[in-house]
């Protein structure tokens, strides 16, 4: 896919994978009632086509054919001008959305898959029936190990991130798991629970610094809160299992 130069407050920008959210908006001049309907829509038109297909036949957006993508643009702006979105994205800009879109559904099957492997093994050692407040445990502990790295790492991506932090991590959650005599999880629901995690904590961070954008509050404001003021602020909230596994990724 040729990606083509947008001009945007004088500088040229071409779209690439790898563009940052906040300027892909700028491109599209959308406010933010406008970006939210733009997320929401392009992955529902994912879903309703790729959804129920297993991992194998869920495609990346770089194999998509031609007609696939033809397809997806014309639902996609079809549904954007019925919510009253007057911008449309342009080829580059929704190739972009969809790359995040798809790669987002495949990580959530590939959680679904690993999730299920841990199902059965609650099944196996005779404890199905505590699955739910397990797995509530274990994303619990998974987010405060996340929290706490990302206050020291705040630029730090899932990939970037070196494997035997990973599997530090991975080794101080089991560890409290079992003192809790709660199964153990395995590399695969587990590296996938630290990623859903950080991501969860970077897209509510930008969320907030964009509400504070948005309403004129400096940003060394937050900073001269009371520590435990900021803790409360920044403790996991787990209503139930799916909550940030159903989180709309910016």
């Amino acid at each position: 896919m040729r990606f083509t130069p947008i001009l945007l407050a004088r500088k040229v920008i071409a779209v690439t994978l790898g563009t940052k959210a906040g300027d892909i908006r700028k491109i599209l001049n959308y406010d933010s009632r406008d970006w939210t309907v733009f997320k929401t829509v392009t992955a529902n038109v994912a879903e309703a086509l790729y959804g129920d297909a297993d991992l194998a036949n869920t495609p990346t957006v770089s194999k998509l054919s031609s007609a696939e993508k033809h397809k997806i643009a014309l639902r996609v702006n079809r549904k954007l001008k019925a919510s009253g979105v007057e911008n449309m994205p342009t080829s580059n800009v929704l190739y972009w959305r969809l790359h995040r879109t798809l790669k987002n559904m495949h990580r959530m099957k590939r959680l679904k898959l690993a999730r299920e492997t841990y199902a059965e093994e609650h099944a196996i050692a005779g404890c199905a029936e505590e699955l739910g407040p397990h797995v509530s445990r274990f994303m619990k502990l998974v987010r405060a190990e996340m929290v706490t790295y990302n206050s020291e790492h705040p630029d730090m991506t899932f990939t970037e991130i070196p494997n035997h932090v990973k599997n530090g991590i991975r080794d101080r959650v089991n560890r409290q798991l079992q003192l809790e005599g709660i199964p153990p999880v395995g590399n695969d629901l587990m590296r996938a629970r630290i990623m859903l995690a950080l991501m969860h904590i970077k897209v509510n961070k930008n969320r907030a610094k964009e509400q504070r954008e948005a309403e004129g509050i400096p940003e060394n404001l937050e900073k001269k809160l009371k520590p435990e003021k900021r803790r409360q602020k920044e403790a996991p909230k787990h209503k139930n299992v799916q909550e940030e596994e159903s989180l709309h990724l910016d």
